[in-house]
């Protein structure tokens, strides 16, 4: 299949004639041993389920939230520190500060919108500096709340912002041009209210015909400096007749970013699609180890309406796609946030006394263009989507 017709396919599934949702289905298997580690939490542990129709134990072993962290972080090489290679040219924000010596410059890298939780609309990313504009005679710092809301359409009402329904192809073709994984997984603009765009792509991994597997530990403490002794403490997996990674693809919402000369084109809406099957195939074409004690590979894969995992596979061909949205070798942006304010002690809160909001309005970009009154301001936090993100 040549690199035209894979494209081709891709802007088929996407035809208004088409399924309104695409489900692709792995069944996992534990890499060495019968038993595997489900997610877990203090005071709560495993979730645990019956199944409605059949009556057997159903045990969640990833949520949606986290699912979406394993298909945003095989998105990056480690070892290169960049992205990996099928998906060079890809765009996507990088948020730098000054570098360890103190010297101010853009020189050390603290997260990228594929591995901060709340993506693009993350309030690292909405006070940092995007651009440097002369006013008045003199150079002043642009914030990415501030590039946003004028890139969206957004407007200021008294102390309220409201986004015209007009504006949302506006807001879809900006966030495209930015960053496009924080389309595919969704993404919630606490600084602006209104824009909230579902995940295209859902996912969770489930464990069928589950059964509870008790354990215990023990540490030990030769020397005696700690206070904690030698405490044994319990620990808990799980074994199941099959694991099943469930993989929701929303064509309609896809179809739906742009309408005609308006939004995204067919080749972007295809860059989409080709994406989140990326994603998918390559959280499971190789073992994956979702936490410690739960290292799976793939069995086998189903796709309704595809196929096997041939034909799945053979849909996807990231450098075609990238050069056809006409992504071919762009770098990705990259902002700055000084480094005295981003690691900035927090100050502590006064009983009774409101923590000041993130305003998204210039704070680190006021700085870095020596703005008064910031070298006091705490570190922002994140108001977004899932915890678990």
């Amino acid at each position: 299949m040549t690199e035209a017709t894979k494209i081709d396919r891709l802007e088929q599934l996407l035809e208004t004639n088409r399924p309104r949702r695409l489900i692709v289905r792995a069944h996992l298997t534990p890499v060495a041993e019968k038993r595997f580690q489900p997610a877990g939490f203090p005071e709560i542990g495993h979730v645990f389920y019956d199944d409605p129709k059949s009556g057997e134990k159903v045990c969640v072993v990833d949520s949606a939230a986290s699912m979406a962290n394993h298909l945003e972080k095989i998105c990056w090489d480690d070892a290169r520190m960049e992205l990996h290679e099928d998906l060079q040219g890809l765009p996507y924000v990088k948020l730098m500060t000054d570098d360890v010596d103190g010297t101010k410059g853009r020189k050390v890298l603290v997260m990228t919108t594929l591995s901060e939780g709340h993506r693009l609309a993350s309030d690292y990313f909405l006070d940092a500096e995007w651009e440097s504009v002369e006013r008045k005679g003199k150079r002043a710092g642009v914030s990415g709340k501030q590039f946003l809301q004028e890139q969206f359409g957004v407007r200021e009402i008294g102390e309220k912002t409201f986004t015209p329904p007009s504006a949302r192809l506006d807001v879809l073709r900006t966030i495209f041009e930015c960053d496009p994984n924080s389309l595919v997984h969704g993404i919630f603009f606490a600084a602006f209210k209104d824009i909230k765009i579902p995940r295209v792509l859902t996912a969770f991994l489930e464990a069928y015909g589950a059964g509870r597997v008790a354990g215990a530990g023990v540490k030990f403490d030769p020397i005696g400096k700690t206070e904690s002794g030698q405490p044994i403490f319990q620990t808990e997996d799980a074994t199941a007749k099959d694991i099943v990674a469930t993989f929701v693809v929303d064509l309609d919402q896809i179809r739906s970013f742009g309408h005609g000369e308006k939004g995204l084109k067919g080749p972007e809406k295809a860059l989409l699609l080709g994406l989140a099957l990326w994603k998918i195939l390559r959280l499971v074409e190789h073992p994956w180890r979702y936490r410690t004690r739960c290292d799976l590979k793939l069995e086998k894969l189903e796709a309704e309406g595809i196929g096997d995992d041939k034909a799945l596979s053979a849909l996807v061909d990231m450098k075609a796609l990238l050069a056809n949205a006409g992504f071919k070798d762009r770098q990705p942006r990259e902002v700055y946030y000084p480094a005295k304010v981003l690691f900035a002690k927090k100050e502590k809160k006064q009983k009774g006394a409101q923590a000041p909001e993130s305003t998204g309005g210039g704070g680190a970009a006021d700085e870095a263009v020596g703005g008064a009154n910031q070298e006091e301001a705490p570190a922002p936090e994140s108001t977004g989507q899932d915890s678990e993100e």
